[in-house]
């Protein structure tokens, strides 16, 4: 990283293929038609091909953490749907904090997700309850049992983080930091957070999690709808949206070309940003990006120094 906290390729052959995904990734941007019909070439689908199985198998790795019980401390009505995600309603106030109980089998949990969704009831379809449909997560604790301190959580990840509202704000303990989606409204997001290896003695005994979701940072910045979900994958930190997922589990005859078209704008935009969010720095080739997207193995000394710089960045 530079002074700007800008990726910086020291390796000839890392910042041809980061500039590459670049190009690729701002012609995907633009909307052009020429470049959408470009997705349906077989190279592209080959070059896509290990990926999708590896995100199909993905996909099922998640299990929907049911809610026991949820409760705001500050107003909101939190109620849960037949699909298994809260919704927040009544009245608004400026900050709340919600309180998510949940079963769980004692196991070797990896990671949490949270999927904050839209929803008909939110102002611009949400996901947040802000008049503009944005949102701000100050603090996400997990405790369990009946342990008042939250289990340590580390790398965390979002499908977007709205500009200085980072997902890293969300676990740095301060309060008037937060994880906001803006100007991506209307619009479905998603976070990952991992539990740190110490928590696994906990996690291995306990029947019952809480999920604390604070938002203090005012202003009703509110979540609208949420659900969360839990896996004990060894390598959890990607993550996959619903309409994604399900295109994934079709089997290929199965896509129309305007889901082959969605798929693959998904991943191939995709790339670029997360091998810049985790300095994937010894990517020789593209055929190389869908392992580490996934999460397989790409040799312990990347993942212990892409781990590493990601920690000094937050």
């Amino acid at each position: 990283m530079d002074r700007a906290e800008r990726a910086v390729d020291l390796e000839p052959k890392v910042h041809r293929t980061r500039q590459e995904l670049l190009k690729r990734k701002r012609a995907l941007e633009s909307g052009d038609p020429a470049t959408r019909e470009s997705l349906l070439t077989p190279a592209v689908e080959q070059e896509l091909a290990p990926l999708l199985q590896s995100a199909a198998r993905e996909a099922e790795q998640w299990s929907p953490a049911t809610p026991s019980s949820a409760v705001a401390s500050n107003g909101s009505v939190l109620t849960l749907q037949s699909d298994g995600t809260i919704l927040a309603s009544g009245p608004r106030p400026e900050k709340d904090t919600y309180v998510i109980s949940v079963r769980v089998k004692p196991a070797q949990l990896t990671a949490v997700r949270l999927e904050v969704l839209t929803d008909d009831s939110l102002p611009h379809r949400g996901p947040g309850r802000q008049d503009n449909g944005n949102l701000h997560l100050s603090e996400f604790q997990v405790r369990a049992g009946t342990n008042t301190a939250g289990l340590r959580l580390q790398n965390p990840w979002a499908d977007f983080n709205q500009e200085g509202w980072g997902i890293h704000h969300a676990i740095d303990g301060k309060p008037m930091t937060a994880w906001g989606i803006y100007p991506r409204v209307g619009q479905s997001h998603h976070a990952v957070f991992e539990f740190a290896p110490e928590a696994a003695p906990a996690l291995g005994e306990v029947s019952m999690l809480s999920f604390v979701l604070e938002q203090q940072h005012g202003g009703g910045h509110l979540l609208g709808r949420l659900r969360l979900s839990v896996t004990s994958a060894p390598h959890p930190f990607s993550t996959l949206p619903d309409e994604i997922a399900a295109l994934v589990r079709m089997s290929a005859w199965q896509r129309t070309p305007e889901q082959r078209q969605q798929l693959a704008a998904h991943f191939l935009k995709f790339l670029e940003r997360l091998g810049r969010g985790f300095d994937v720095t010894l990517v020789e080739s593209h055929s190389l990006l869908p392992q580490v997207l996934l999460g397989a193995d790409a040799g312990p000394a990347a993942r212990r120094r892409g781990r590493r710089r990601s920690h000094r960045r937050r």
